[in-house]
């Protein structure tokens, strides 16, 4: 297995349209990081860079092993709440306003994200980051065991339907401390069982 770059950007050339880079960044990356690993989980996010204030726009393109998901990016008012999956993904797609990224061409901090292209992977990992504004609030994430993520995959070469094998969870036992839990689905006879 070689060695994997988790975030790697490359800036846009202007002549080329954005499905031109993209497939190129794609293929570039292919032929560089060519292993087991990244063949079953390399995942490719291409976004659009709009500053606000001199209107200058880029692309980039970036790859990972897993999607992030952010609970305080869909946070709602209730101490209890349970969303469904596709509500992560729906908001992935809205775009949202980057504090930190300077623009390329003035340098503020003026810039809005939008995500264009998505390249998912053969094995799709999935991360629900609690953050800091979610701590305290009892969130149940609603997945069913057949995801079909058809209408969010935008790459015509890549996978868009999962079934779900496994789930760890980080929660308090009945002593009140924190433990993570893992839930495995055997493949043999559909049964799934929990390790403690």
């Amino acid at each position: 297995l070689n060695m994997q770059n988790s975030k790697k950007k490359v800036n846009i050339n202007k002549n080329n349209n954005f499905e031109d880079y993209f497939n190129a960044y794609k293929s570039n990356y292919d032929l560089n990081n060519n292993s087991i690993i990244s063949e079953l989980f390399d995942i490719f996010y291409g976004y659009t860079l709009q500053c606000y204030t001199c209107y200058n726009h880029q692309w980039y393109v970036e790859n990972s092993k897993y999607i992030n998901f952010s609970l305080d990016d869909i946070r709602k008012d209730n101490f209890n709440i349970e969303i469904n999956i596709y509500e992560f993904f729906d908001n992935y797609y809205q775009g949202r306003k980057q504090l930190f990224q300077h623009c390329f061409n003035c340098g503020k901090q003026n810039i809005f994200q939008q995500l264009n292209s998505l390249f998912l992977p053969r094995i799709l990992i999935v991360n629900f980051d609690y953050g800091k504004g979610s701590q305290n609030n009892i969130i149940n994430i609603k997945y069913e065991e057949s995801l079909n993520l058809e209408r969010y995959n935008t790459y015509r070469n890549s996978y868009h339907h999962y079934d779900l094998i496994g789930a760890i969870c980080y929660t308090k036992n009945n002593s009140g401390d924190m433990q993570y839990i893992a839930f495995c689905k055997n493949s043999k006879n559909n049964k799934w069982y929990k390790y403690i």
